[in-house]
C-alpha cells in the first residue's frame, strides 16, 4: 500500500521582512492552498503524512489558521483524517519522547509538524518519535530547528 508524503514550509511572520497584517494574508492563501492541494491530489485510500515547517508558531491567528485546516480535512464519511504524530508519541508513556524537553518544546513553539491521516481501509499509527537534533545529551541543533523524526505502522483493516 502507497503512503502519500507532502513536505512544505510555510511563510514566517518575522523572516517574512512584512507586517504583521501582510504575512498573516499570505499565510492564510498558502494555507488554503494547501488544503485545496490536499483536496485535489490526495487519494483518501492511501494514508499521508504532511510534515514540514509550518510556522505556527504560538500565534492564535496562525494556529487557528492552520489546525482548523488540517482538522477540517476529512475522508468521504466526513471522519476527520488528521492528527500529529509527535503528540501521539509523546501521549504514549512507554515511548521515551513522552519525558523529551526538546519534544515539549517542538510543540510548544509550532513551527515543525509531522501530521498523518489514515487511508480507507490502512491506518497509521505513530509508534515512536526521536529528537535527534536537539539540545539533550549534547546532541547538535543543525538550523534554528529541533530535528525530530516519527516511526510509523501502517495498520491494515
Amino acid at each position: 500500500m502507497p503512503v502519500e508524503i507532502l513536505t512544505t514550509h510555510l511563510n514566517s511572520r518575522h523572516a517574512s521582512g512584512v507586517s504583521d497584517d501582510r504575512s498573516l494574508y499570505a499565510y492564510q492563501r498558502q494555507v488554503e492552498f494547501l488544503s485545496r492541494f490536499v483536496a485535489t491530489n490526495h487519494d483518501p485510500a492511501s494514508p499521508l503524512i504532511m510534515a514540514g515547517d509550518f510556522n505556527m508558531g504560538p500565534r492564535p491567528s496562525r494556529r487557528s489558521l492552520l489546525l482548523g485546516s488540517v482538522r477540517g480535512m476529512s475522508n468521504d464519511r466526513g471522519r476527520a483524517i488528521v492528527r500529529d504524530g509527535l503528540s501521539s508519541c509523546l501521549s504514549n508513556p512507554a515511548d521515551r519522547i513522552a519525558q523529551s524537553a526538546d519534544a515539549r518544546w517542538i510543540l510548544k513553539r509550532g513551527r515543525d509538524w509531522q501530521f498523518m491521516s489514515d487511508g480507507e481501509h490502512v491506518g497509521l499509527k505513530a509508534t515512536h518519535a526521536a529528537v535527534p537534533f536537539g539540545r539533550a545529551g549534547g546532541a547538535e541543533m543543525l538550523s534554528d530547528h529541533m530535528g525530530f523524526s516519527v516511526d510509523y505502522q501502517l495498520n491494515h483493516s
